[in-house]
């Protein structure tokens, strides 16, 4: 049975205290696409920021730093920016997703800050693409696997 800082909307669950300031939309927004919202920890998204279905967001984790489990946790924020896009199935944790930029469906995003106007993809998440001069204009990849 879930806690009392825990509740089951129509489709998603809402961890923690939630306020119009660190989630900026009505919760039926994001109870329309299924997605899980974690508000234990600290949470900004912007309210021009534009969300797919079924997305996680994690804010609180567990602290392994002594190598082992432990009860006490950690927080991990998350800010998402104005005009940014997270695509549909994102897990986003620890994270900093800048204005205009995009995180593609699928895409696990941690520990990592996405610059403005830049596409990431993938597990772990990676930038694959940046708005330059009008244009969207890829990545390169080098040998090493480093960008």
């Amino acid at each position: 049975m879930a806690d009392a800082r825990t509740r089951m909307l129509d489709r998603h669950l809402l961890r923690g205290d939630w306020t119009p300031e660190k989630v900026g939309r009505d919760l039926s927004y994001f109870d329309m696409r299924d997605v899980n919202l974690d508000c234990r920890g600290p949470l900004k998204i912007s309210p021009t920021s534009n969300w797919g279905t079924r997305i996680l967001v994690i804010t609180r984790s567990h602290d392994v730093s002594g190598g082992a489990y432990s009860p006490r946790t950690v927080e991990r924020p998350v800010t998402v920016d104005d005009d940014a896009w997270i695509g549909s199935g994102a897990l986003l944790y620890n994270c900093h997703i800048k204005h205009h930029a995009t995180v593609a469906c699928g895409a696990v995003v941690r520990n990592m800050t996405v610059e403005p106007y830049t596409i990431v993809e993938g597990n772990p998440a990676v930038p694959t693409r940046r708005y330059v001069d009008g244009q969207w204009v890829t990545i390169e990849r080098h040998p090493d696997g480093e960008r």
